[in-house]
């Protein structure tokens, strides 16, 4: 009975903290998606330099969040993020916005992958 009783607790903790996890997940990742999407913005509206500085500004809000997405998604859809968000402040010129709209997005898919590839586990 006392088995029965640590097991249940066990698999309650487990639930719990899975549960943390994927909360924590989700709202780590819109955070940055609102902040892409902010400077994405900026840029529209021709100021490149704010732009540059909010897509930085983003990509720390991201390598912030990763020490835990380190623990709970794949190190590679981790990488090609981190890839995509340190080219972006590099577009944000006006000669280069429809390279900046695409990967603005890139970036934005990604961050859907990272909560499908944690919720996809399960």
């Amino acid at each position: 009975m006392k088995r029965s009783l640590s097991a249940l607790l066990m698999l309650a903790a487990l639930v719990a903290a899975l549960s943390a996890a994927g909360i924590y997940l989700r709202q780590s990742t819109a955070r940055v998606d609102t902040a892409l999407q902010a400077a994405c913005t900026l840029a529209q509206s021709g100021q490149y330099k704010t732009s540059a500085a909010a897509y930085r500004e983003a990509a720390a809000e991201a390598e912030h969040a990763m020490r835990l997405w380190r623990l709970l998604v794949r190190r590679n859809t981790l990488e090609a993020l981190q890839q995509t968000l340190a080219c972006l402040p590099g577009y944000a010129q006006q000669d280069n916005l429809a390279d900046l709209w695409v990967e603005t997005a890139r970036a934005r898919c990604q961050l859907r992958q990272l909560t499908a590839s944690f919720f996809g586990s399960f």
